[in-house]
């Protein structure tokens, strides 16, 4: 696996490596989303990849697309606001600015840079406003 170095400690990033070669990123040092998330979105990540954490680290395999993904420490916690908690934009936008003691806006960006990055990597899906 490809050793990737992150200098940035809040932006969540995600690496990925196709066929075990030319590693490219998919979010590293996030810019601007091009995409506006509505607070009550909520989105859905792919059941078919598997998840494992090795030696601290957080691997993504998709074996249909024969790439794997890792997750630092942000990107691990909004993929399980994504996953096990069902949380909207919005919540997890305050879960990320409160657990990483960082302004709403930083947050909203980060959070909405790597969504982005999730959807366009075919890894999760919008799913537009949360149904109560």
């Amino acid at each position: 696996m490809s050793s990737v170095v992150v200098p940035q400690a809040h932006y969540p990033y995600m690496w990925a490596t196709q066929a075990l070669s030319d590693t490219r990123y998919l979010a590293n040092e996030l810019s601007e989303s091009t995409v506006n998330f509505d607070d009550s979105d909520t989105f859905e990540l792919r059941d078919d990849l598997v998840v494992e954490e090795i030696d601290g680290d957080v691997v993504v395999l998709d074996l249909e697309g024969n790439q794997y993904f890792g997750l630092n420490e942000v990107a691990w916690m909004i993929w399980r606001d994504i996953r096990e908690e069902d949380r909207s934009f919005r919540e997890i936008v305050d879960g990320i600015a409160e657990s990483f003691d960082i302004d709403g806006e930083r947050a909203r960006s980060d959070v909405s840079g790597f969504v982005e990055s999730l959807i366009e990597a075919g890894l999760a899906t919008r799913r537009g406003a949360s149904t109560p």
